[in-house]
């Protein structure tokens, strides 16, 4: 389990592996929760079998909509799990505001990360410039090509939109990390159907 403070004082984001079990069974949860000392827990609950893949909601620990991307000003930690799939946390210093996205294919297909932000701007009133962003471990191109998006990976893709939406390249944080070649992360593509590790975020 790494726990990590990439936007300095403010908030930290936990991101499990392999050692740290399946991150579908709740004990393993609990893990994560454990090491950032969160109580208060919003899910991300994604499914494929909507039209949307950008649906976005103000984070409280009740909601079980499907949905693509969490926010709050509160102390509520925000937890996603994945397997290929990018997840994105951002984070706005002057308005002390924590987001978290799934971003995958079908989100990056309906301008996802752009989409975010602009819920940031308006339930939050983030402006783009002063918005930090990090990005977990992720299927890179090689083996996870977007054809939609001229075989460019999801990284690459999901910070050219947000970079179109406003953002500095300097306050966006890429993974080197490779899910589908990274033995210490569980990918979906390469044959971890029923497995996930994942990220939690949490202002501190």
């Amino acid at each position: 389990m790494q726990v990590v403070a990439p936007f300095g004082p403010g908030a930290l984001i936990a991101l499990s592996d392999k050692t740290d079990g399946n991150m579908k069974l709740p004990q393993n949860q609990q893990k994560i929760f454990n090491s950032l000392g969160a109580t208060n827990i919003a899910r991300i609950r994604t499914t494929y079998d909507r039209a949307s893949y950008t649906d976005y909601f103000i984070a409280n620990n009740h909601i079980t909509t499907p949905n693509d991307g969490l926010a709050t000003t509160q102390q509520i930690a925000l937890f996603l799990t994945l397997a290929d799939c990018l997840g994105i946390v951002f984070y706005d210093k002057a308005q002390k505001v924590l987001m978290l996205l799934h971003c995958g294919r079908r989100n990056l297909e309906q301008n996802g990360p752009q989409k975010a932000v602009q819920f940031l701007r308006t339930h939050y009133n983030v402006h783009p410039y002063n918005l930090h962003a990090w990005f977990s471990p992720s299927a890179g191109k090689d083996n996870y090509p977007l054809f939609a998006f001229d075989g460019k990976s999801i990284q690459e893709v999901a910070a050219r939109q947000l970079l179109a939406e406003g953002l500095f390249s300097e306050n966006i944080i890429l993974s080197p990390i490779d899910t589908t070649t990274d033995s210490r992360y569980f990918s979906h593509s390469q044959g971890d159907t029923g497995s996930r590790h994942a990220i939690c975020a949490i202002l501190s």
